[in-house]
């Protein structure tokens, strides 16, 4: 950038601190989520089940899957349209080659999508498998503590 006599600029400093404007924006949408979600939006995109959302959850994930497998399955015509006339009929031979290639997207958006709730059931399930691993370390070093204080398993301490 230079001014009219050829002298190169320098560039407006930023400034530091928020503006009167975002701090009102930002205490707006602040009082809004407390008023609409009942609370703060939650922030980098985590979000926390208990066990039965999650057992939930994966059959959910689990029969989507099926489902998608089935769409994909039932779609397979929709790669193989001949033309109807002879090979000759340049439309006829158009129409199907358009119609191959919009099943063929269609099938390959269905393996992405696949794929991906394949790695969301694979995430969830590893989740549901940590938790079960604690639970049942837990639930053994309570038997533990709870034997060596009383001598038999199941009972309390004196």
């Amino acid at each position: 950038m230079s001014d009219q006599g050829g002298q190169a600029q320098t560039p407006p400093t930023p400034q530091v601190g928020a503006s009167r404007s975002e701090a009102i924006r930002d205490a707006a949408i602040q009082a809004l989520s407390m008023h609409v979600f009942g609370g703060p939006p939650p922030g980098s995109g985590k979000f926390t089940m208990d066990i039965d959302q999650m057992n939930a959850s994966l059959k959910q994930w689990s029969q989507f899957l099926v489902n998608l497998e089935k769409d994909a399955q039932t779609a397979r015509p929709m790669v193989q349209v001949k033309p109807a006339g002879s090979n000759l009929d340049e439309a006829g031979k158009s129409f199907a080659d358009g119609a191959n290639k919009s099943g063929q997207t269609y099938i390959s958006a269905n393996l992405a999508a696949q794929r991906y709730v394949k790695g969301y059931i694979d995430k969830l399930t590893s989740v549901l498998n940590a938790h079960t691993e604690v639970d049942q370390s837990n639930a053994q070093q309570f038997n533990r503590i709870n034997q060596s204080n009383t001598g038999q398993p199941g009972q309390k301490g004196k």
